[in-house]
């Protein structure tokens, strides 16, 4: 950058005159001043044509400079995006890890309840036919007793009858031997 405005600098001067120098003698004077003159004017040209092929080259380098730094400032901007859409994708990424953890968090407490409930039922099943044997017992106990208790009330009335029976027939036997002693004594006396 410098040197562009060096060289601008410099063509911004304008281009120098023909120096004359003194005539030494009026006879020699015009061919010396027309040499010379030729002789600055091409190298003022030559000089002009060199500082123009410099300010274009340097043009040229300057918009060369201007579209790298373009194409750096899109490179970087490309990068700025791919990196946002990097953290997007990582952030969303860690969003579904998230949401997986979370649902299987979700599921193994579900299991583990159902577990916890299937365990319950199976101990209140299992106290429920522990409940039922137990009533099935004590109620086979309580028709044995009570058939035990018919039995015994049974054979103790039936003892009762044949006891009443055989006092009967007794007093039967004893009134009959009565009778009897009685008709001997009557037969005896008469």
């Amino acid at each position: 950058v410098c040197m562009y405005f060096f060289f601008k600098s410099r063509t911004a001067t304008p281009v120098r005159p023909a120096q004359k120098s003194p005539p030494a003698s009026p006879a020699e004077a015009e061919p010396e001043l027309t040499v010379a003159q030729r002789r600055q004017q091409f190298l003022e040209k030559i000089e002009n044509e060199q500082l123009q092929k410099q300010q274009e080259l340097q043009q040229k380098q300057q918009e060369e400079r201007q579209k790298q730094q373009e194409l750096l400032k899109q490179q970087q901007e490309q990068q700025e995006k791919q990196h946002e859409q990097q953290l997007l994708l990582q952030e969303e990424r860690q969003k579904r890890l998230e949401e997986q953890q979370r649902v299987l968090e979700q599921q193994q407490r579900e299991q583990e309840e159902i577990k916890t409930q299937q365990q319950e039922q199976r101990l209140k099943q299992q106290q429920q036919a522990e409940e039922e044997v137990r009533w099935q017992q004590e109620e086979e106990a309580r028709r044995k007793q009570q058939e035990e208790e018919r039995q015994r009330q049974q054979a103790e009335a039936r003892q009762r009858e044949q006891q009443e029976v055989a006092r009967k027939q007794q007093e039967e036997e004893e009134r009959q031997q009565k009778e009897d002693l009685e008709r001997q004594r009557q037969e005896e006396e008469g």
